[in-house]
This record gives structure tokens, C-alpha cells and sequence, in this order.
């Protein structure tokens, strides 16, 4: 099989605290930007290109008008802007209602909760609207003029979980049942399909009237990638979220009022997900604001304790494993592998987005902490704690999975460390296994593209045809008796912190007149 990797980065647009959007042109002109270099270098082989399958990243609202063109730029599902209508929801009982019939928890990144804020704040976008869609729903309307979405998206947002179709309850506890218009067609994932237009495939270089298969969402489609499909197999993405999952073949709401339940791939299974809100954008965060930006030669010199670190606030920041030359990083886990387990007494908690957590508990007021910071702690305590902290957020995610398990896959560009990937096996008490290779999310869709076009009788035997080699990570009895110590620790500060992270929302508020994510600086 030939495989080949194009990336284009796309602009995520805060023009106000707390919310996070993208502008749908730019993003369609990269998803043809980067075809555009895959076709060209592939030649002639092009033309044989059989499907083509798209996955996106997961909730959020991409709008369009009549006219086919979008009515504002989309809300993405980091955006927090209706984590007040959220917590509404929780304190009235709405959202427990919600996750009964969806099984899904609505979050500030969930399609109910934007429309809602759009509702009370932006009427007239809705009105002018006629679907509310998902980012690879608008990619796909692109490149085949037809509007839908499919299961993995809509249908953990507003269809009923027990009937599978859409729940018009839903869109009433929600507020927004005059714009129950919006939600497009739902289609199974091996269903959702189209061909492409001639004029774009004209633009990209490829055959008329090739197949585009829309579906399922990136969450879904890694599993896809990762060939799971047996009931009660588990993963985690280690991407920009952190994302947990378990595979089942009957949907279980354990435990309540938390995670995704999704319906993906193969008929009748379903994934109970843990969807948590940071996971190497806390690294992001750390290199950008205390350290490590593009010059090298900073980390390579090894100038002893005092090393000096290229401050990078006003530099492009390159999230830590995406690219294919991440020596950089491998010089400075070795000397984070010389800090004992625990960083020396500091705890970091990773929630550092405006839109707070989204499991394995959803609070919208929580933040990032660093706990036990003292004259001594280095940056590299701080580093290594927060390396520490997505993974006991980890732990945290298993702990809330329907069943006992003992091993887990792992994909995403966190994967691509060895030094964390052993550290996570070391903190959860799991055999952690990583695929060699990357972009599995894409795998997925492709799996999903050959199912819906006939290319393979069934996901199952699609992914069985996909050769992965994997490297096994296995917790040592030391650390996990230490890393259990301090997952202790780490609970009862989420545990005490609660009300003190809604004074802190309160004492901001009042001195903006903000509220939630709106309010921050």
C-alpha cells in the first residue's frame, strides 16, 4: 500500500476570551492545499485513487446559508463560550435528562450547547442558516454539493440512544426546537456518500465522479485505524485532547452523567469515551510561555544547570511530536527520565483550556494547576509534571470505563515518545501499546471509504488487511505503587479545589462583568 502525508496548519481565531473559531474558507483552502501536493506528487497514480475517504476533528458548529456559504466562522470544540449554559444545564438537571436519551454529556464543545448560546446571543445566524454541520460534514459538502452528517457526529448530540434517530426532547430541554431545521440528514458512516464534483476535481488533479465518503469523526475514526473492533478493547489518542475509549457491543451508560457513547464503524458497536479537554496542548502551552521554541542549538549545547532555553512567545510554536524530526524533544525527555517519579513534589492538573473539563467529570470553572512549586523546582520539573499530570488525568479516564481491562492502544502524536508512553504504563498499571506509523484517524476514514465503496465485505475485514506492528510499554511495580500515591493526591486536589476554582470564576466576573471563559485573561 502507498501511503503519503501532507499537513497544512490551520489558524485557530480567539478574537475573545474563551472562544475559539475557525474561518471554514481557510480551512477548505488547506484541505485542497494539501490534495492539491498529494495528487502533483503522485502523478498518474492519481487517477487511480478509487474513494476518498474524510474525518475531522468532532463536535463544534460549522453553519451554512442558503446560498451554500457559511453564515459565520465555526465554533470549534474548544470554544467555551456556553459553558454558562452548561452549567445551567447541570444545576436545573437539563443535562442529566440530556445524557439519558443521547448518553452523551453535553459539554461547551457540544453542537446543542453552541446552538443554544447562538440562539440567545446571535438569532439571526440561525435564522439564516439551513445546517448546522461538523468540520468534515463541510468538507464533504465541498467536494460533493451534498449536505449531511453521520452517525459518530449527530448521533451523539441529539438522537435518541435507544431508537437511534434524531430526539425532538433533545432540542426542546436545549431551548432550540424552532432550529430543529438545522440538523441535516444523519447517515451511517459506510453510507455517507457522494462523488466529486467536476470542478473540483478539475482544481485537485483527480477522476471525475470519484467516491467521497464522509465519516466517522477523528475519535471513531482512530479506533477504525487502529483495528478495534472486539467488545471491551481500549484506547487513548494523546493529541491535542486527550481522548479515552473502550469498544462495546451494547451501549452501557456507565457511569452516569460523563463521557460519549458513539455508534461507529461495525454494525452494532458502540464506543464509551472519556473525551478530556488537554493533552499535548498543555506542552504546547509550556514551550510557548516558559520555554523552548525553534532554535535548537539551546537544547544541544548542554550548558550544565543553567542551561539557557529560547523563549518563543512571539514565535510559531510546533506542537511536540507532529512532525517527523522530534529529536528535540527525545534530548529533553533524557533529562526529564533523570527526575524521579512525582517531579520532585510538583503536581501539575491539566485544564488548562477556557472550556475547563470535559471528563472523566465535566466542570467548565476548572484550571491548570502547578501544586507544590518551591525556590528549587527547575523547568524541567514543571515539564515532567506536566508529562505527569495528562497521564494521571489518564488514569483518571480508565478508572470510568465500563469494564476491567488490562492493556490499551495508543495513537496521536504523544504516542511517538517512548519516555511518555512508559511513563503513562507507569501511572495507569496498564500494558500500553503503540502502533508504528501515523495519522490513524486517516487510516480509519480510508478503512470506512473501502467498506462504503465495496473495495471490502466488512470493517472487519478491511482492518484485518491493515498490517500493524506495535511496541509494547509495560508498568514497572515501583513507579506504580509511587504514581498511586500521588494519583491519590491529585484527586483530593481536584476534590478541594472545586469550590475554589468557582470563587476564583465569581472574583473575575466581578471585576469584568464576564462570566465563564469570557472573563479571562
Amino acid at each position: 500500500m502507498n501511503r503519503s502525508t501532507k499537513r497544512e496548519r490551520n489558524c485557530l481565531i480567539r478574537s475573545h476570551q474563551g472562544w475559539v473559531e475557525q474561518d471554514m474558507y481557510e480551512v477548505w483552502a488547506s484541505v485542497k492545499k494539501a490534495i492539491g501536493a498529494l495528487t502533483g506528487e503522485a502523478g498518474q497514480m492519481a487517477q487511480a485513487i478509487a474513494a476518498i475517504g474524510i474525518t475531522g476533528q468532532g463536535d463544534g458548529t460549522w453553519l451554512i446559508g442558503r446560498s451554500g456559504e457559511p453564515v459565520r466562522r465555526a465554533l470549534t470544540w474548544l470554544d467555551a463560550r456556553a459553558c454558562e449554559i452548561v452549567k445551567q444545564w447541570q444545576e436545573e438537571g437539563i443535562a442529566h435528562e440530556i445524557f439519558l436519551i443521547t448518553g452523551s454529556v453535553p459539554t461547551s464543545s457540544s453542537q446543542s450547547a453552541q446552538l443554544s448560546w447562538l440562539s440567545a446571543h446571535e438569532p439571526e445566524v440561525l435564522r439564516d442558516g439551513v445546517a448546522a454541520l461538523y468540520a468534515k460534514d463541510w468538507v464533504f459538502y465541498k467536494m460533493t454539493g451534498e449536505v449531511s452528517s453521520d452517525e459518530s457526529d449527530a448521533g451523539h448530540t441529539f438522537f435518541d440512544i435507544q431508537k437511534f434517530e434524531p430526539s425532538h426532547k433533545v432540542m426542546e430541554l436545549t431551548g432550540i426546537p424552532q432550529f430543529s431545521h438545522l440538523i441535516p440528514r444523519v447517515r451511517f458512516s459506510y453510507q455517507n456518500i457522494g462523488q466529486l464534483k467536476d470542478d473540483v476535481a478539475s482544481e485537485l488533479g483527480l477522476r471525475k465522479g470519484i467516491a467521497v465518503v464522509a465519516g466517522p469523526f477523528d475519535i471513531p475514526a482512530t479506533a477504525l485505524g487502529l483495528a478495534l473492533y472486539r467488545d471491551g478493547e481500549v484506547y487513548s489518542i494523546i493529541g491535542t485532547a486527550a481522548i479515552h475509549g473502550m469498544v462495546m457491543d451494547t451501549f452501557l451508560l456507565n457511569p452516569i452523567d460523563v463521557g460519549y457513547t458513539i455508534r461507529f464503524g461495525p454494525d452494532g458497536k458502540w464506543l464509551r469515551v472519556m473525551p478530556t479537554a488537554s493533552g499535548t496542548l498543555s506542552l504546547e502551552w509550556f514551550f510557548k510561555v516558559i520555554g523552548l521554541g525553534g532554535d535548537r542549538n539551546h537544547i544541544n549545547q548542554r550548558q550544565g544547570p543553567h542551561d539557557k532555553w529560547c523563549f518563543a512567545q512571539d514565535s510559531e510554536i510546533r506542537l511536540p511530536y507532529s512532525f517527523e524530526d522530534d529529536f528535540l524533544y527525545r534530548d529533553i525527555e533524557i533529562r526529564l527520565n533523570a527526575i524521579p517519579p512525582g517531579s520532585e513534589g510538583v503536581i501539575y492538573l491539566p485544564f488548562i483550556e477556557h472550556l475547563g473539563e470535559r471528563a472523566p467529570f465535566v466542570n467548565p470553572d476548572v484550571r491548570g494547576e502547578f501544586f507544590g512549586v518551591s525556590i528549587t523546582t527547575s523547568r524541567y520539573n514543571l515539564l515532567r509534571a506536566i508529562y505527569e499530570g495528562i497521564a494521571l488525568a489518564m488514569k483518571d479516564c480508565y478508572l470510568q470505563m465500563p469494564r476491567e481491562f488490562t492493556e490499551a492502544k495508543v495513537a496521536g502524536g504523544g504516542a511517538r515518545s517512548p519516555f511518555w508512553m512508559q511513563l503513562m504504563a507507569d501511572v495507569t498499571g496498564k500494558i500500553l501499546k503503540t502502533a508504528k506509523g501515523i495519522e490513524f484517524g486517516a487510516r480509519g476514514a480510508a478503512i470506512n471509504a473501502g467498506v462504503a465503496t465495496g473495495l471490502f465485505k466488512s470493517f472487519e475485514t478491511a482492518m484485518k488487511s491493515m498490517e500493524i506492528s506495535w511496541e509494547e510499554f509495560r508498568p514497572t511495580e515501583e513507579s506504580f505503587q509511587r504514581y498511586g500515591r500521588i494519583f491519590s493526591l491529585y484527586k483530593e486536589l481536584c476534590h478541594a479545589l472545586k469550590p475554589l476554582w468557582a470563587k476564583r470564576l465569581n472574583l473575575l466576573a466581578g471585576d469584568s462583568g464576564g462570566n465563564c471563559g469570557n472573563s479571562e485573561g
